[in-house]
């Protein structure tokens, strides 16, 4: 029932919450400061009470907040397969978390080559990378550092994910991957059919 589905919805959304703030207060942060961190994270909509945003935090709480981030990206019907259903194995074969984490991973590798040579240590390095991507392609906007000193290819690929964002059902803003999906292959069907006229081509998405 539709009652049922939205208390285990908001309850993953709560626990996700309160599971982050565990591991902030773990990693040296104030109850207060991690319950707002932790619930501007969950909303990504990334208020700060800090005027540094999160530049001051340990190495240790950016990944944790990075982690969230990226977590609050996913749409939720996937935590529901996963964890009220028990359904595994077609909550990892979704076609948009797939590309979700494609593009996750890959930004942060390129990104990370790029800028490495602009930090002390490969592990802030690493964290600016991960941090950076979570929060423009959740459009949380949390920040750790000045993203306008890296290079101009990866402050276009900053924008790119800033338009695209994260998955649907998630609490994300922006365009979102699945449309993106839907967009390429409308346009992958309207070139197929110049080629070949009298075909019938359907377009699906996760099934």
């Amino acid at each position: 029932g539709i009652r049922k589905t939205l208390f285990y919805l908001y309850a993953i959304y709560v626990g996700l919450t309160i599971f982050e703030m565990i591991l902030l207060m773990i990693g040296g942060v104030s109850f207060f400061d991690s319950m707002l961190i932790s619930m501007s994270t969950a909303a990504t909509g990334g208020f700060s009470h800090l005027n540094s945003s999160l530049a001051t935090f340990s190495l240790f709480n950016k990944y944790v907040v990075a982690l969230f981030m990226f977590l609050f990206g996913i749409n939720f019907n996937i935590y529901f397969l996963m964890i009220v259903m028990k359904d595994v194995k077609n909550a990892l074969k979704s076609e948009e978390l797939k590309v979700y984490i494609l593009m996750y991973v890959s930004a942060v590798i390129f990104i990370l080559i790029n800028t490495y040579n602009s930090f002390v240590s490969f592990g802030e390095a690493l964290v600016s990378s991960v941090f950076h991507v979570s929060s423009v392609m959740t459009s949380t906007g949390f920040a750790v550092g000045d993203i306008n000193i890296m290079p101009t290819a990866c402050r276009l690929v900053v924008l790119f994910l800033i338009v695209v964002s994260a998955c649907a059902g998630s609490t994300c803003g922006g365009f979102k991957i699945s449309r993106l999906l839907i967009c390429l292959k409308t346009i992958k069907r309207d070139v197929l059919k110049v080629i070949h006229p009298n075909s019938i081509r359907t377009i699906t998405f996760e099934g």
